[in-house]
């Protein structure tokens, strides 16, 4: 079993993607296992690139096809065992190790949260919340806690909840992108109707912003 699952969606990634990664090589393979969930890459050049990272990391096309960021994490956990798990983005750069070094089984540790999460939303985006999820999510939105962006490390057994509350699962994997800005807010949300409390490392993380789809 893993320390930590360090898992990274990817989407025809750029030469960016050389950068944000380098820090990962510091960690100890047998401990701590990176992840590149390939989400449809369909471009030579980025498949390259793939090919190349492929070398220091496991890369491996998610078995669902695309689902974004929570069919990654899906596809991830459906096939390693962790303590931990750190989901992160490709375009994200962790700057300082010791956010996953040092853990704090008492709290999710996040990017960013924001609060009442609804005030986002488009109309649209919170009917498709409330009938994909339910009341209690949707209700949610309005008193709780949510990501800004998919970047969060959390205990296995956290993860391992939504699942088994069929949170996530593949039926409800967001389709597009407006879905999967639902489910930043919706993975907020659920973990915290679970009981997780969030801090917020925005310090420790540089965004490169890529416009993609």
């Amino acid at each position: 079993m893993y320390e930590c699952l360090i898992v990274i969606p990817t989407y025809n990634p750029g030469e960016f993607i050389f950068k944000n990664l380098e820090i990962y090589k510091q960690l100890d393979p047998d401990k701590y296992k990176v992840l590149l969930i390939d989400n449809g890459t369909n471009q030579r050049y980025c498949l390259d690139i793939l090919d190349k990272l492929s070398s220091d990391f496991t890369v491996e096309k998610n078995m669902f096809g695309s689902g974004y960021e929570p069919g990654a994490l899906l596809h991830a956990v459906n096939k390693y065992q962790s303590k931990q798990v750190f989901l992160t983005q490709d375009s994200m750069e962790l700057i300082d190790l010791n956010f996953l070094l040092t853990p704090d089984e008492n709290s999710t540790k996040a990017f960013v949260i924001e609060y009442q999460p609804t005030r986002f939303l488009s109309m649209e985006q919170t009917l498709w919340i409330l009938k994909t999820f339910g009341p209690e999510i949707g209700e949610g939105l309005y008193k709780h806690h949510a990501l800004v962006s998919t970047t969060f490390i959390t205990l296995r057994s956290e993860i391992d909840k939504l699942v088994q509350q069929e949170i996530l699962t593949k039926s409800k994997l967001p389709r597009n992108k407006q879905e999967q800005e639902c489910w930043e807010r919706v993975m907020g949300v659920a973990l915290g109707l679970n009981g997780n409390k969030f801090n917020m490392y925005h310090e420790m993380f540089k965004k490169t912003l890529m416009g993609r789809q």
